[in-house]
């Protein structure tokens, strides 16, 4: 049984996404009212099924990071764990210590929480070659977010899909 959503921001993101009547899938919805309020997570799963949610997962140096990541808290672990416990059926982790700088991931935060949880992973931040992805791969990822480096070209698609062995 799921405890009661908490607060105004936690009813307004339930309210909305059943407003919208919702049939295709539901992904992320904003990490801060799932912080805030992991009652929330618990309603979502119930109305539309736990493979249909994703709760984000956004760390900085092992925290939580919140408000557009201007604001950390808690061990990043721990929430994970706490968002698979509420009902959450995959996780999109995101190391903001390396988002958007292009210079390759950070393995070791990305094991430690796929080791940690028994949910799917997607995986962003940091992503920009080929061997990124097939480490990714290497460590149980679930799927990965290519952000700035496909936009600058330092990968490319197919590249990407290889890496993954996706067909091309």
């Amino acid at each position: 049984m799921c405890s009661k959503v908490k607060n105004y921001q936690g009813l307004k993101v339930r309210k909305n996404i059943l407003q919208r009547g919702e049939v295709g899938e539901l992904r992320r919805v904003h990490l801060h009212p799932f912080v805030q309020d992991p009652g929330l997570l618990c309603h979502l799963s119930s109305d539309f099924g736990s493979s249909r949610v994703m709760a984000g997962v956004d760390a900085r140096k092992g925290r939580i990071a919140t408000s557009g990541w201007e604001e950390t808290g808690g061990d990043y672990i721990s929430f994970a764990r706490r968002f698979e416990a509420e009902g959450a059926g995959l996780l999109l982790f995101t190391n903001v210590d390396v988002e958007g700088l292009q210079q390759g991931i950070a393995p070791g935060p990305v094991a430690h929480l796929i080791s940690s949880v028994r949910i799917p992973v997607v995986v962003a931040g940091g992503i920009s070659s080929p061997e990124d992805i097939r480490e990714l791969k290497r460590i149980g990822a679930h799927g990965v977010v290519l952000g700035s480096a496909l936009y600058a070209g330092k990968i490319r698609l197919h590249e990407a899909l290889e890496a993954a062995d996706e067909n091309c």
